[in-house]
């Protein structure tokens, strides 16, 4: 599941089970609606440990690899060690390492 909003298509997911080959994949009808939305980047959210990933949208476009699902139809996917890792928000804490919640 993915969305649309302020210039970013934004995805969470799992990477143990959604990577295919080490890459993020969409749908070409999902890009599509991206850029007519007016996104301008994607960013991914590691849905177990928080960790997000961006790439501008022209970036996956022209380096992404087409991939033709038997399920889900054409794809377009770009490595994940293509995007810029984020680093969290400064209010994010981890205070469960202290003891906290």
């Amino acid at each position: 599941m993915c969305a649309a909003r302020d210039g970013v298509l934004s995805r969470t997911m799992d990477f143990r089970r959604e990577l295919l080959y080490g890459g993020v994949y969409f749908r070409e009808d999902v890009l599509r609606l991206a850029q007519d939305a007016g996104c301008r980047e994607i960013v991914i959210t590691e849905r177990t440990g928080g960790a997000r990933y961006r790439v501008s949208l022209a970036t996956f476009l022209k380096r992404g690899r087409a991939y033709g699902h038997p399920a889900f139809g054409k794809q377009l996917g770009l490595a994940l060690v293509l995007f810029e890792w984020l680093p969290p928000p400064n209010d994010v804490r981890q205070l469960v390492l202290w003891g906290g919640r």
